[in-house]
C-alpha cells in the first residue's frame, strides 16, 4: 500500500472516530439539557410541598420544615455552582479555541506571504504545546497514559448529590405524612 492511500484511509478513519465522539457529546449535552429540565421540575415540585406546608404548619413537625428548608438552600446552591462551574468551563474553553485560531491565523499568515518565518514557527511550536496528544507524544509517554480518560469525579458527586436529593424529598414527604418523621 502507497503512503498516500495509507494517509487517506488514516484520515479517514480519524473523520469517523471525530464524528462519533462528536455525535455521543451532543448525546451527552442532551441529557444534561434534560437533566437540568428534571431539576427544574424538582424545583417546582420543592416549591409545592413548601406551599402546602407553610399553609397547614400546624400539621408538619418542625423538624420537617427545617429539613424542607435546607433541601431548598442546598438545591439552590448546588443549581447556582453548576451554572458557575458551566460559565467557567465553557469561558476557558472559548478562551483556548480563540487563542488557536489566532495562531493558527499567524501561521497561515507566515506561510502565505512567506514573510514572518519567525512568527510563523512560533505560532506552530505554540499550537504543537496546545495540543496535548502531540505533545505527550513528542514526550513519548506511553499509549495507555495517551488515550487514558479523565473522569471529573466532582461532576459525578454533584450529579449523585442531585439524584440522592430528588429521591429523597419524596420519602421524606411520605415518612412526614405517615407520622414516621
Amino acid at each position: 500500500m502507497d503512503e498516500e492511500k495509507k494517509k487517506e484511509i488514516a484520515k479517514q478513519e480519524f473523520l469517523e472516530k471525530a464524528d462519533n465522539y462528536k455525535q455521543l457529546m451532543e448525546y451527552r449535552e442532551k441529557f444534561f439539557e434534560h437533566f437540568l429540565n428534571v431539576k427544574l421540575a424538582f424545583l417546582s415540585f420543592v416549591g409545592i410541598i413548601i406551599a402546602i406546608v407553610f399553609a397547614q404548619k400546624a400539621d408538619f413537625s418542625h423538624r420537617f420544615l427545617i429539613i424542607l428548608l435546607l433541601i431548598l438552600i442546598v438545591t439552590f446552591f448546588l443549581l447556582a455552582l453548576e451554572v458557575f462551574l458551566n460559565f467557567i468551563d465553557r469561558t476557558r474553553a472559548l478562551k483556548k479555541q480563540w487563542q488557536r485560531t489566532i495562531l493558527a491565523k499567524i501561521r497561515h499568515i507566515a506561510i502565505l506571504r512567506d514573510k514572518f518565518v519567525e512568527y510563523g514557527k512560533q505560532a506552530e511550536e505554540l499550537l504543537i504545546q496546545e495540543n496535548e496528544i502531540e505533545q505527550k507524544m513528542f514526550n513519548k509517554e506511553s499509549l495507555n497514559k495517551i488515550v487514558r480518560y479523565s473522569s471529573d469525579k466532582f461532576s459525578w458527586f454533584i450529579f449523585v448529590i442531585w439524584l440522592v436529593i430528588i429521591i429523597g424529598v419524596p420519602i421524606i414527604f411520605l415518612f412526614e405524612i405517615l407520622g414516621k418523621l
